[in-house]
């Protein structure tokens, strides 16, 4: 075989290789782009979330929203469990009520609140202090309606 056949085959081979590299690198990058698209997404989205928090104003209203939550969901959970009975609630009962109200509250608690609330209260302690309002608003409650069941009597 002469020199131009040689030549020949090189440049068929390598136009091959060419071609492949290319196809390969485009699925590459076509790969990089829609992962980096999905992380600008993500990104977006926390940048809105943080958007919330630096619009918010800090103010003693937080606290009024946050005890309107919890007695908007007590007030609920009496209406539809113990509106139509009169009777005495023990510590169970109360123990029972105290546990559903808080179940309803974590499922209802949304971001944005939470973040609102973050703004106000120490982000670690803000759990502890959502319960501690809730368990306050259900042993009011009890207290309210066993004294007032007392006085009827």
């Amino acid at each position: 075989m002469d020199l131009l056949t040689w030549m020949l085959i090189g440049m068929m081979i390598s136009s091959v290789i060419l071609s492949w590299y290319c196809a390969i690198t485009h699925n590459i990058y076509k790969r990089k782009n829609y992962e980096l698209r999905a992380l600008n997404s993500y990104n977006l989205n926390q940048f809105k979330n943080k958007e919330l928090n630096l619009n918010s104003n800090i103010d003693s209203d937080i606290e009024a929203e946050l005890d309107k939550f919890i007695t908007e969901i007590v007030n609920e959970y009496v209406l539809l469990n113990y509106a139509h009975t009169k009777n005495y609630l023990n510590a169970e009962e109360c123990e029972k009520m105290f546990r559903e109200v808080s179940e309803t509250i974590k499922k209802r608690l949304t971001p944005a609140l939470f973040d609102k609330l973050c703004l106000y209260y120490n982000k670690s302690e803000l759990g502890n202090i959502i319960i501690h309002k809730a368990y306050f608003a259900v042993v009011q409650f009890v207290m309210y309606r066993n004294n007032k069941l007392q006085v009827d009597i």
